[in-house]
């Protein structure tokens, strides 16, 4: 009987994206390049703004087993597997060919021919800096003085020693041995000369060019995959449900389906029939319809991430006169701050309806990228991380994305506020601490450091404490509610300083509804209150607010998992550049907190 292992279409693209591993029952599988997936194994989505952005004419969401029973391609890795009965390891194709030789069949499970006991996938990998993954060089660990003309491999574990000691490898044909201890060193594999193999299993290919050191890894560890997502909230005019209603007619999947394959006269009826069906004004949908299909992908000057927020920032604070816009895919309540009554607080916009595409772009490996580096513009020289792509092609015209559908309340901050308590000296000692820290990471992988200003520590921190308490006052967990930062300013006419908190999960917990109703003036005062109140205190102090540097690289000051921090999922920032000290202030100097006269 098969094991089946189900997955959501959400955890297609992450964390189980092109490039991830997916461990399953004595299974693991790679999900491969964008390439390889068959024309209707996804859903086309589109957002007219997001594809310009990303150079794109349309998204693929990953399509229900319902619609798509044939499923997505997978190859696996790694393709070493041991018996955890005999011990024996050796590579997929030597068991294959092992067992139709000695049991005369077909081999159609993953079976130890002499035991009859499930095989298990090497636990251990390789991996570089440049993106390339591979099967720990088992021979070349053990033989590292000389091959060995027939290797016969043995892994046996638990031997009375604790750690990677307690792990040893023999080859039973020669008798030569080694033990793991040392293959998790920067330089284990320079001592024995092994090189990086460059190899794409995703792609099914190999880059030769690659002068990359590669690091042992576990399977299962976090640094083996970083997708690199870009997400964007659909806003007015975009968010009219206008482009799902042509993508519903016949007539537009003959013509998206159909590239030069029919002529001008033939496609210029078929839009008049979507335009008859869905209605509308003749020339502007002629023009959609002709932006819908034409590629953006044009020589055109990329936006910054900042840029592409600022858009956002504006929708939320007054695309409507009247305080409020209405529609399937953005539907906001704007309401004046003084009804609320905080402290710093000047507008709070209940978002009823929104609609998210998470799209991804690429990945990493070992180390993270920042989330506004995309796939053509990584530099290489000397940088020690890379983005690697989902294709082979140079310019594919889609990407693999999500579609989400949430709701959220949205909070701008009074920006002249900000701006006076961020000249405090003492705050301004503690960001320029944590920029110190991430210039001198910025160097080491060859990248140029973004400037991490105070009111971006005190917003991102605002965020994650007002996201703790809401998990206990609404029931969501904190790992489907998330964070959306507006804070860097594009010019001096363009400053940005809100936060938006929303519900976007995948599974049903990200619909159960009543995030709205936490922001009413009722509510949210006492939540902000709790969550300030909630946040003085820490059962890791004093070592956490007298903290010089935690976390992932020391980025975070007074943050630890007792106080701030959040799933990873609900971060935009992986969870760094955090300090506390913003919103309460320190023991000996309470006023420096924004939110201090709360306390009081």
């Amino acid at each position: 009987m098969k094991e089946i292992m189900e997955i959501r279409r959400s955890q297609l693209i992450v964390p189980f994206g092109v490039g991830a591993i997916v461990n399953m029952p004595n299974e693991s599988l790679m999900l491969c390049g964008i390439d390889k997936w068959e024309e209707y194994a996804g859903e086309k989505i589109y957002d007219e703004r997001l594809q310009k952005y990303l150079r794109v004419k349309y998204f693929n969401m990953p399509a229900s087993r319902e619609k798509y029973r044939k499923g997505l391609p997978f190859v696996r890795f790694p393709k070493w597997f041991h018996c955890p009965r005999c011990r024996s390891l050796k590579p997929l194709e030597e068991w294959k060919e092992r067992w139709i030789n000695i049991k005369h069949r077909p081999f159609d499970s993953l079976i130890c021919f002499s035991c009859g006991v499930k095989l298990n996938p090497s636990r251990f990998i390789i991996a570089c800096e440049h993106g390339h993954i591979d099967d720990f060089p088992w021979i070349s660990w053990v033989h590292r003085d000389g091959q060995c003309d027939r290797s016969d491999l043995t892994l046996e574990s638990g031997r009375g020693i604790a750690g990677l000691g307690g792990i040893k490898i023999a080859c039973k044909t020669c008798g030569k041995h080694s033990t793991m201890a040392g293959s998790f060193d920067e330089n284990a594999f320079k001592r024995i000369k092994f090189n990086c193999t460059g190899n794409k299993p995703w792609q099914g290919v190999r880059d030769d060019s690659c002068e990359g050191t590669p690091r042992t890894l576990q399977r299962g560890a976090s640094n083996v995959y970083f997708p690199q997502l870009v997400s964007s909230i659909c806003i007015p005019p975009y968010s009219d449900d206008i482009c799902s209603r042509i993508q519903q007619t016949e007539e537009w999947k003959v013509i998206s389906s159909q590239t030069g394959g029919i002529s001008k006269t033939t496609e210029e009826d078929l839009i008049k029939c979507i335009i008859r069906k869905v209605g509308g004004n003749e020339r502007e949908m002629f023009g959609l319809i002709e932006r819908m299909l034409n590629s953006p992908m044009g020589e055109i000057n990329r936006i910054s991430d900042t840029e592409y927020r600022y858009d956002e920032y504006r929708a939320f604070l007054g695309y409507s006169k009247k305080g409020q816009t209405d529609s399937k895919n953005f539907s906001i309540e704007i309401v004046n701050g003084d009804r609320y009554g905080i402290f710093g607080i000047q507008r709070v916009v209940l978002a009823h309806r929104l609609r998210e595409i998470r799209a991804l772009v690429g990945f990493s490996r070992i180390n993270p990228i920042e989330r506004d580096v995309f796939g053509g513009e990584v530099e290489e020289n000397g940088s020690k991380s890379y983005l690697m792509s989902i294709t082979e092609k140079k310019n594919s015209d889609w990407l693999p994305a999500i579609e989400v559908r949430g709701e959220g309340f949205f909070l701008e901050f009074n920006a002249d506020l900000i701006k006076k308590w961020s000249e405090s000296g003492i705050i301004r000692k503690r960001v320029a601490l944590m920029n110190k820290g991430f210039a001198e990471i910025c160097k080491a992988y060859g990248r140029e450091p973004k400037v991490i200003s105070p009111s971006f520590v005190l917003l991102h921190t605002f965020a994650h404490v007002l996201m703790r308490q809401l998990s206990t006052e609404c029931g969501y967990s904190t790992a489907s509610l998330r964070e959306r930062l507006y804070c860097e300013s594009t010019n001096q006419n363009q400053e940005m300083s809100g936060v938006l908190i929303y519900t976007a999960s995948g599974d049903s917990e990200g619909s159960m509804g009543g995030l709205v109703r936490q922001g009413r003036d009722d509510k949210l005062p006492n939540i902000i209150a709790k969550a300030i109140m909630c946040a003085s205190w820490c059962s890791s102090d004093p070592a956490c607010i007298e903290s010089s540097g935690q976390g992932l690289c020391s980025l975070n000051l007074a943050a630890c998992y007792a106080c701030v921090l959040l799933p990873e999922t609900s971060c935009e920032m992986s969870n760094r550049f955090l300090d506390r000290a913003t919103l309460i202030g320190l023991p000996e100097n309470n006023k420096i907190g924004f939110f201090s006269e709360l306390l009081r």
